[in-house]
């Protein structure tokens, strides 16, 4: 073991300016990725709440329409209309249903999607932050790790 220490102390200092130039590259593109991942993560946050809000307005969007064409055939057939047109009316407004679930479920795939991007960059957020924090521990410790003998 002491024989393998003097042939490491012999081989020369392996922290060298090289090194500590290499060394502080890496841990400066640690500090941009992190800064990159909370912007991205700021910008998906924008995103969720723009669809969930979005979710809301088709929602009662094709609520009033379902709603004012429920309300069109019961006036058509209250002022004696033929049959024929208040069941057309009542007919058209049950497609408009349909829709808006659809929209829904279409704008909810959407919002799931970004939520599970938003989960991948937290994890990738607290990795590179795991990773800036091992850096900046070893770049105040690899001064002090040199032999002496």
């Amino acid at each position: 073991m002491l024989g393998e220490l003097r042939r490491f102390k012999a081989a020369g200092d392996p922290f060298t300016p090289e090194f500590f130039a290499a060394f502080q590259a890496v841990y400066l593109e640690h500090l941009a990725m992190l800064g990159k991942l909370r912007q991205r993560k700021r910008r998906l946050d924008g995103r969720i709440r723009s669809v969930r809000a979005w979710r809301r307005v088709s929602g009662l969007v094709f609520v009033a329409t379902f709603a004012a064409l429920l309300v069109c055939s019961v006036v058509a057939a209250a002022i004696a209309a033929p049959p024929i047109a208040a069941a057309l009316a009542a007919a058209a407004s049950l497609p408009v249903g349909s829709v808006g679930k659809w929209v829904d479920s279409l704008l909810k795939q959407y919002q799931d999607a970004l939520h599970g991007h938003k989960e991948v960059v937290s994890a990738m957020q607290v990795g590179t932050f795991i990773a800036i924090e091992d850096l900046g521990a070893r770049r105040s410790s690899g001064g002090s790790s040199r032999l002496h003998g």
